[in-house]
């Protein structure tokens, strides 16, 4: 490779990189409608006995249960302030201004209305649907290589209802999976953890990082760590024990492997396999890697061992609120929007058998919190991810909650393609998501969510803006730059209808009226190989 040339290829890969790596960029909010605002009628309904308060309620005989409480901020002002029969102002709560509104009859509360009945589960997102025989480990089912329900074409549709939360309300030998069904277990995965390289690299270093693989090995994760947050490397090659290329910087859109090369934030993740067109064979692996800066480098694989087709699996989450004007961690999980959107991000995942848990709230406080709220650019939004990540040492993925990148122009980016995941003794990373656009749709929030972690996961864009590129996996569907029907060089969820504008993983979301929340078995079999998912 000539040396010479090596700038200027990797800045070019690194911005054509960039467009798989910011997620999801927004579209222009539609116009918003008017709200139509229903007030309750503002006069009591009559009865026959004059008193207002008491109308609906049986005549029992009895005194009624009566409240009186003086916790209203303008009790005592002479002032009768809590909305009831006679009262001036409607400032507080029902019954708390004794002093000035009197006792006040009790009002029962009308009985919540029934839950619904869940809808049933049915989709053909297991790999082995259509194939004749049943494979969701459900009633009467042949085998339990898929999650219940996503081999509807086989096995018909499955109740939705849960039937259990937690593994301990199974029987020995089962475990509840994402849906809250008690399933068969292949068995827990396991994670071996080897440190490859550990040295001091000078600008422009080469070096070689092998592995061994054995054939009992489902996946495994490399984590390029420079110690300087600031220094960058990339991906030269990957070869096989037959050397046999699967990724080469010169050729990559020749390659097997579809990587995004450069480090972010002094950190980068590998994923192999990250298509089912390749599977990992015994012997020898070796990634070659080049250092842009000096930096001391270490490089880690975490190998992983389990089941060949996992009935699913579990993401632990922690998501980080940075000092925005939305909402600390403490109010977010009081947030009906917030809670909404999560609830949202739960359902994507569910779908393909990987169950959220446990999910944990924290705040970044401080001049760090602030920096991260409004980042300045990718450096400093992953260099302070990492910081706040790694001091934290939690498992699972890291979702940091920002208040908007509007010179970034997105709703959310993933620091890393895979992103490297989290190891006790070494850096960690994550990827942010911007509050601002929760209150105009929680569904979007909710999706961009499941997007962002999808890329942390290992996830391309199934199709990128312009529509010339796509991700390697043969069963997500393209929209090809035909699309583009009005001429702007980009093709639009819009223009993309029944062309993958439905998949979580396509590059932006819609304006309005579409859900982006279809993953496919080929995007399952990337997810359940990261070592972040702990797979059974």
């Amino acid at each position: 490779m000539n040396r010479a040339y090596l700038p200027r290829l990797i800045a070019l890969l690194a911005l054509t990189s960039a467009a798989s790596l910011s997620a999801c960029v927004p579209q222009e909010p539609a116009e918003e409608q008017p709200l139509i605002i229903i007030d309750d009628d503002p006069d009591p309904t009559e009865t026959d006995t004059g008193d207002d308060d008491a109308s609906g309620r049986p005549d029992t005989g009895e005194e009624p249960a009566m409240v009186c409480t003086n916790t209203c901020a303008s009790a005592r002002d002479g002032e009768c302030d809590d909305g009831g029969t006679g009262a001036l102002f409607d400032g507080c709560a029902y019954g708390t201004d004794c002093a000035d509104c009197g006792s006040r009859p009790a009002i029962n509360e009308p009985e919540p209305e029934p839950e619904p009945e869940p809808e049933p589960v049915c989709s053909d997102s297991c790999q082995y649907a259509n194939d004749g025989e049943c494979d969701d480990g459900g009633p009467g089912a042949a085998y339990d290589v898929c999650t219940y329900g996503t081999d509807c074409s086989d096995c018909g549709s499955r109740d939705g209802r849960r039937n259990c939360n937690s593994n301990a309300e199974c029987t020995e030998g089962r475990v509840c999976n994402a849906t809250g069904q008690c399933v068969s277990s292949q068995g827990a995965s396991s994670i071996e953890f080897l440190t490859l390289t550990d040295f001091q690299a000078s600008s422009q270093d080469v070096w070689d990082s092998s592995f061994d693989v054995g054939g009992d090995v489902r996946s495994v994760s490399l984590i390029v760590e420079m110690m300087d947050p600031a220094a960058s490397a990339y991906i030269w090659k990957v070869a096989t024990p037959q050397n046999t290329l699967l990724y080469d910087i010169e050729r990559s859109d020749e390659s097997l492997m579809h990587v995004y090369p450069v480090t972010s934030g002094g950190q980068m993740g590998i994923l192999l396999p990250n298509s089912p067109q390749y599977s990992l064979s015994p012997g020898t692996y070796t990634v070659r890697l080049v250092s842009e800066n000096a930096s001391r480098v270490k490089v880690h694989a975490l190998i992983k061992r389990g089941p060949v087709s996992p009935q699913g699996g579990s993401l632990p989450v922690t998501f980080w609120f940075t000092e925005q004007d939305y909402m600390d961690a403490a109010q977010a999980q009081r947030s009906a929007e917030f809670q909404q959107g999560l609830e949202v991000f739960r359902q994507i995942y569910a779908d393909i058998g990987i169950a959220l848990g446990p999910v944990r709230y924290r705040d970044v406080e401080g001049t760090l919190g602030r920096q991260l709220a409004v980042p300045q650019d990718e450096v400093v939004l992953c260099q302070g991810i990492r910081q706040v990540a790694t001091e934290a040492n939690l498992s699972g993925i890291n979702l940091f909650m920002i208040d908007d990148a509007p010179d970034m122009g997105i709703l959310g980016i993933s620091c890393g393609l895979p992103g490297a995941p989290t190891r006790p003794g070494i850096t960690r990373a994550g990827a942010a998501i911007a509050l601002a656009y929760l209150n105009y749709s929680p569904q979007i929030f909710g999706e961009t969510v499941a997007h962002e972690a999808g890329h942390y996961l290992g996830l391309f864009h199934t199709t990128e803006r312009d529509g010339s590129s796509h991700d390697p996996l043969d069963d997500t569907p393209q929209c090809p730059s035909s699309r583009d029907l009005d001429g702007d060089e980009l093709v639009s969820p819009e223009e993309c209808r029944n062309n993958g504008a439905d998949n979580t993983m396509f590059w932006t979301s819609f304006s309005q009226g579409g859900l982006q929340t279809t993953l496919t078995p080929h995007q399952r079999f990337v997810m359940m190989n990261n070592a972040l998912i702990d797979t059974y």
